[in-house]
């Protein structure tokens, strides 16, 4: 899923596409990939496929959804 989402974020053989880079990170993400939690940091400092938050940039994703930390 990783994989996918920087595929669409770097425009390689499918057209660039912040939206559904972010979508794909984010499940990622949510299964404990590492690369994509720390790319999803990024997004949303930058705004990349989702509203700039400063904020959620900061937040460890290592949540998994569950809204608590290990």
């Amino acid at each position: 899923q990783y994989m996918i989402g920087q595929i669409y974020f770097l425009g390689k053989e499918v057209p660039l596409n912040y939206e559904k880079s972010f979508r794909w990170t984010f499940k990622s993400a949510q299964q404990g990939d590492k690369d994509a939690q720390a790319q999803l940091g990024f997004d949303y400092y930058n705004g990349w496929g989702v509203k700039k938050d400063h904020v959620l940039a900061y937040i460890p994703i290592a949540l998994e959804g569950t809204g608590k930390s290990e």
